[in-house]
């Protein structure tokens, strides 16, 4: 025999002695307590009887005639006897339960237990987590009841969304408002919805082919009239979804949210409050402290306006990082003109949702989840917000379901955190999903984890296969006590001493490997402050039940269509490629024309001898010199000489060139050629420039005090920007006309 067979043989003795003693234990107390209850029984009897002197061995004398002649009496002695024999064995299990249970006292959850606490209420009113049978078996389902939120853990492929997602889409009759990643929940519960009577919209920022529905975040900022409570939301509104990539990025952030706070403001008093808007401000120009002081000489809010003359102040250099922080930080999806589209105005009114019941799905594709991050942060948070403005009146009487897959992946949400513990009050049922422990620690941190997982009551976790996931599973479950043998032999004088031991232990309910190992179809509940449920997952297209809400609806019924579908025409921000490459074009072939009449122009000048002059029609922009010299005081003519008719149109053809050029380039100041040195002329006499220069100073005064003006920003709509490609062609058109007038001058002399 071998050494292994030995110790198994050893080890089942042991367990059979310890097991026998056990037994023989309970039948002791147990037989105690028949024969208590057998003196009991017979002291009854003799009472009945009237017997004065007790005789112990009366009723097993007479236990057969007893039956025959008193069977009710006889059921009543049998009655007392099993009553306390049924006392002993339980008071000796309790003992014999008390003397191993020395640790962990966790075990799962009973069915009666679970019908106690109000695990088996209406599924309408709460989270339907599972069922006490397999799904195509008829059992009872398990609701959350009195807990208000829930936490789902569970890997890719686990069946989330068949199981719980989809589920309580069927049954919540309240209203939802639910993050869809690849709209597979919006396709198999909006015809239920909307035929349940609820308002039905889907909100899909990236889909660029099927109608969407729109929402406008700011859109609740533009009812307060209170300046002071608007800049404070959008403080709020910056700080929920602005957030920095790395600690670097970090310190910029302050400044980046108060560029966005100010052009909201500037964005409000242009009747535009959009985020839209905001990115058009913030990014639109190119010399940021130019376009900063515009800003601070047109908003009206003198809390806007200090912020804008502080940017004014700062560098270029350091604006520029700002800018770049702000882009980074969450304003970078606004450069799609598709997503300023679907957030210009808003379809739906979240104020609004616990008086009536709808139902707001917000789809998008998995890997656009990343680029769109702050919008849904944005989404929720406004949600969180409207709901937190009052609680439920009395025409307010429907819950909101509040449904976020894929948590981890949308970035740090605050006021989630602040807010999960004070939701319930304000009629909001929140469910958040994510994949994994450790995601959750990385965006939120260990702490605040905790703080989730603590404001949920109920965690709901299916097969996790992540180790810190398992782990986390295993010790949330709680501990419960084992009993532990051991058996050690000594040898002594050949003959073998065999002595065993017994203790108890703390163990694991749900060890880490059998929480590895769970089978698919089996779902652990955590539940806060109580017992933990080991039950079954719900499959709705397996549940007969579940399976004919979802077969109710009709398939063929459109689904919902939104007032409004965005084209291309509503694409006012931001300029396409195709809108750019037009104006290229337009831009080259204006600078072409501008070559042709110069060579046109100087070709009929030599024809003519010199002797002819240029018409405004060959300077662009001449209308805004032509405003200039009306409005310029005019100098007397010299009195020691008098100027040439050539001469003096060459000096109105300068001033008109001049400013076209100031027009054309926004900040630049033309300085006028020395016309009277040209292809090796003589210097023009003094007398006769003199009356020409003076106009020439003149222009460049007003040059010089235009010069830090910038186009400033319309009450609606766009602002008028000129290209590069323009202000390079009407420079060169100009120039030409220049050198002409020079031309001119110089045949005149």
């Amino acid at each position: 025999m071998t050494d292994t067979n030995f110790k198994g043989q050893g080890m089942a003795t042991e367990k059979l002695t310890i097991r026998m003693r056990l037994a023989g234990g309970v039948s002791l107390i147990s037989a105690t307590a028949a024969a208590i209850g057998y003196v009991v029984a017979t002291g009854v009897v003799q009472f009945w009887f009237g017997h004065a002197e007790p005789d112990f061995l009366w009723l097993v004398r007479n236990y057969a005639a007893l039956q025959e002649q008193q069977p009710q009496r006889w059921v009543i002695v049998n009655t007392i006897i099993a009553g306390f024999f049924c006392a002993g064995l339980l008071a000796s299990s309790r003992i014999v339960q008390e003397q191993l249970t020395r640790f962990g006292t966790t075990h799962w959850m009973t069915a009666r237990e679970m019908k106690r606490k109000n695990f088996f209420g209406d599924a309408r009113t709460g989270f339907v987590l599972a069922k006490t049978t397999g799904p195509k078996k008829k059992g009872k389902y398990i609701v959350s009841g009195k807990f208000p939120h829930c936490l789902l853990v569970a890997p890719t492929g686990r069946g989330k969304g068949v199981g719980f997602v989809i589920p309580n889409l069927l049954s919540y009759k309240g209203s939802a408002v639910v993050l869809d990643v690849k709209g597979e929940n919006y396709e198999a519960t909006a015809r239920f919805r909307e035929k349940m009577g609820q308002t039905v919209y889907r909100f899909s920022p990236r889909d660029f082919d099927e109608p969407s529905f729109r929402y406008n975040p700011l859109a609740r900022i533009t009812t307060y009239s209170n300046p002071a409570k608007r800049m404070a939301e959008l403080e709020k509104v910056a700080t929920l979804f602005l957030q920095a990539d790395d600690s670097s990025a970090a310190s910029f952030l302050p400044n980046s949210r108060s560029i966005f706070v100010a052009c909201g403001i500037l964005a409000y008093e242009q009747g535009d409050l959009t985020l839209g808007r905001i990115h058009k401000l913030a990014f639109g120009g190119g010399d940021y402290n130019a376009k900063f002081k515009a800003y601070a000489q047109t908003v009206k809010d003198r809390s806007a306006k200090i912020i804008f003359e502080q940017l004014a102040g700062t560098t270029e250099k350091t604006l520029s990082a700002y800018i770049s922080v702000l882009s980074s930080a969450g304003m970078s999806a606004w450069a799609n003109p598709h997503t300023c589209a679907v957030t210009d105005a808003s379809d739906f009114d979240f104020s609004t949702f616990r008086k009536k019941p709808q139902t707001v799905y917000l789809t998008t594709p998995f890997n656009d989840i990343p680029t769109i991050a702050p919008l849904i942060r944005l989404f929720f948070a406004d949600l969180i917000a409207a709901l937190q403005d009052h609680e439920p009146r009395k025409d307010e009487p429907f819950p909101v379901l509040i449904l976020m897959d894929e948590f981890q992946r949308i970035g740090r949400m605050p006021i989630v955190a602040e807010s999960i513990s004070l939701l319930r009050s304000y009629g909001g049922n929140l469910a958040l999903i994510t994949q994994t422990i450790p995601d959750l620690d990385v965006v939120y941190g260990e702490q605040v984890r905790k703080t989730l997982q603590g404001g949920a009551g109920i965690k709901l976790y299916l097969t996790p296969s992540e180790p810190d996931t398992i782990a986390e599973l295993s010790e949330a479950v709680g501990m419960t006590t084992k009993r532990v043998v051991s058996k050690s032999k000594n040898i002594k004088d050949g003959l073998f001493s065999n002595n065993i031991s017994e203790r108890t232990e703390e163990h694991p309910l749900l060890t880490r490997d059998q929480a590895r190992r769970l089978p698919d179809d089996d779902v652990i509940i955590v539940v806060d402050a109580d017992m933990p449920i080991r039950a079954k997952r719900l499959m709705y297209y397996d549940d007969t039940a579940y399976q004919e809400l979802y077969e109710s609806q009709n398939f063929d019924a459109p689904l919902p269509i939104p007032p409004h579908a965005i084209t291309e025409a509503d694409y006012k921000y931001i300029e396409t490629a195709e809108d750019l490459a037009a104006q290229r074009d337009e831009a080259e072939k204006a600078k072409a024309d501008a070559q042709a009449r110069a060579a046109e122009k100087r070709d009929v000048a030599d024809g003519e001898g010199g002797q002819g002059a240029l018409s405004e029609k060959d300077a662009p922009a001449a209308e805004h010199a032509d405003h200039e010299e009306a409005s310029a005081p005019q100098d007397p003519p010299s009195a020691e000489a008098e100027p040439a008719a050539p001469l003096a149109a060459a000096s109105d053809l300068q001033k008109k060139a001049a400013s076209a050029i100031e027009d054309a380039n926004g900040q630049q100041t033309f300085d006028l050629p020395n016309t009277g040195a040209i292809k090796g002329n003589p210097p023009a006499p003094l007398a006769p420039p003199s009356d020409l220069q003076k106009k020439a100073a003149r222009l460049r005064r007003r040059g010089k005090e235009r010069q830090g003006a910038l186009p400033l920003p319309e009450v609606s709509g766009s602002p008028v920007q000129v290209s590069v490609e323009d202000a390079a062609a009407a420079r060169l058109s100009i120039d030409g006309m220049a050198l002409k007038i020079a031309e001119a001058k110089a045949r005149a002399v």
